[in-house]
């Protein structure tokens, strides 16, 4: 079998183009391996979306990276001798072929399984219901829900916008299996035993914590364990920031007060107040200091954590209300509890592991 390109300087290149069944056997082939003329499209596709080398190269962090990666993995025709300009064609190829390889995964098989986990009181359940639609009441004891069982629960997530008549058309969400497990601080021990369970069938982790828990022992343990025991994506959901802004607000504008003691115009007080007072700059100032901690405090290497965790933060019960006192630009975006969906649509249908 023979493969090629049309860029001109080279003969045998010219069948590579044909079809994405050809390039994904040039792929192979120029790593060494043996594409048989039996196999199918969806054998040769899979075959490259499961190969390591395919994670890292889409995954690489610069142009160099990429190349190194490339000239360690391709050492054979008739891809060992691709200008560098070129290459990115084919790493867009290996991106289409994972992608695709995901996708006939999950509408041949089993719904994707994403799992919350994390401690009690920190926002699980509200995101389950956010996520499901479905009140818990209608689903368990609620008395027993957080610390003694976990719940599983078929949830929906949109592919595509709206149309313009608020209605879905055929296929446009994928259905998932949402999973809430009990708080990590379970009294029984029953959580983590659970955990252990859903870690090598989950498809995607979501780990929700309150602003104040984030940099502690509990947390960075659970991460910790998610990251070692699994290769998957995790969202680190930090839930209850509006309760931190609403203090610094208010120091801020009590402070202001005492050197506006003078003025009768409350309302240019107020206005002058806002331009000083940022959501967006005090919400990432708030932020930076207990996530680096957090990833200090983890015993994998940075990389890793930069390649497969996402640290997002949200106002999960309250933002309406929050978001009528403080309407500033571009917050919404940073807290809203939509993220989320975004996040699992993603990661769910451009998985490269």
């Amino acid at each position: 079998m023979s493969y090629g390109l049309q860029y001109g300087f080279l003969n045998d290149y010219k069948k590579t183009l044909k079809s994405l069944k050809h390039i994904s056997a040039s792929l192979l082939v120029s790593t060494g391996e043996v594409v048989h003329e039996n196999e199918n499209e969806w054998q040769i596709l899979n075959r490259v979306a499961e190969c390591d080398w395919s994670r890292k190269l889409t995954q690489a962090k610069s142009s160099q990276e990429q190349h190194t990666m490339w000239a360690q993995t391709f050492t054979s025709k008739p891809l060992k001798e691709i200008p560098s300009e070129h290459r990115c064609k084919f790493i867009s190829v290996i991106q289409i072929c994972c992608q695709l390889s995901t996708m006939r995964e999950i509408l041949a098989g089993q719904p994707p399984k994403v799992v919350i986990t994390g401690q009690s009181q920190t926002g699980k359940s509200t995101l389950f219901e956010y996520l499901t639609g479905r009140n818990l009441k209608e689903l368990c004891d609620v008395t027993n829900f957080n610390t003694r069982m976990s719940l599983q629960c078929p949830a929906f997530i949109k592919l595509d916008d709206e149309p313009n008549d608020g209605t879905l058309s055929d296929g446009s969400v994928l259905p998932i299996h949402l999973v809430d497990s009990p708080g990590d601080d379970d009294a029984t021990g029953q959580s983590g035993t659970l955990l252990d369970l859903s870690l090598h069938a989950a498809n995607l982790f979501i780990l929700v914590t309150a602003l104040t828990d984030v940099n502690q022992k509990h947390t960075i343990a659970l991460l910790n364990k998610i990251l070692k025991d699994t290769r998957v994506k995790i969202l680190v959901l930090i839930n209850k920031v509006d309760l931190r802004l609403k203090e610094e607000w208010k120091k801020i504008r009590k402070g202001y007060s005492y050197r506006r003691q003078d003025s009768d115009d409350e309302d240019t007080d107020n206005h002058e107040l806002d331009q000083v007072f940022s959501l967006c700059k005090t919400l990432d100032e708030m932020v930076k200091r207990p996530r680096e901690e957090l990833i200090d405090g983890l015993e994998v290497d940075r990389t890793v954590v930069n390649n497969r965790v996402t640290f997002q933060t949200v106002i999960l019960t309250g933002f309406n209300e929050f978001y009528k006192t403080f309407d500033e630009p571009g917050f919404r975006e940073k807290v809203h509890k939509s993220n989320v969906n975004k996040w699992i649509k993603q990661n769910l249908i451009n998985s490269t592991d």
